[in-house]
């Protein structure tokens, strides 16, 4: 499945979601305004330890990565500039989807999206989730993790 997707990849279309900017901001700008460049400790809904980093890229896009030590999980996405994304910044809230259409004659693709959200006693909810779809096969990783700010 592994190589078949790679070989897929040669054939790629992203799409974003609808763009809602408040005063203007960047992607980058409204994703670093919640969680600047940095490491951040959390705990996923099991209550286990998790880590959220967040590196600027080769391409100046904001690489997110949530990754579980005890489970040694981790899934990435990559806050992309050019993409459309959502962003309420009372709320913490911040959600970008990247659609990679692998063949566009058939249902064949992967979607990617980020997600934060303010929750209780101040603390930021992030999640990162990926779907891969071949026809009629599905597969989805999701992983979160809560930060206290």
């Amino acid at each position: 499945m592994k190589i078949m997707l790679q070989m897929m990849l040669m054939v790629v279309l992203v799409l974003g979601t609808t763009k809602a900017k408040a005063d203007s901001l960047s992607a980058i700008e409204a994703f670093s305004s919640i969680f600047p460049v940095g490491t951040y400790q959390g705990l996923t809904e099991k209550g286990e330890a998790c880590t959220l980093t967040v590196k600027l890229d080769i391409i100046n896009d904001l690489a997110v990565t949530i990754s579980n030590p005890k489970t040694h999980e981790s899934i990435s996405h990559f806050i992309n500039q050019n993409l459309d994304f959502y962003f309420h910044p009372e709320l913490s809230q911040f959600t970008q989807t990247m659609k990679i259409v692998l063949d566009p004659s058939s249902n064949v693709f992967t979607s990617n999206i980020i997600r934060t959200t303010l929750s209780e006693n101040d603390a930021i909810h992030a999640e990162i989730s990926k779907t891969i779809v071949f026809n009629t096969y599905t597969e989805t990783k999701n992983l979160s993790c809560l930060v206290r700010k």
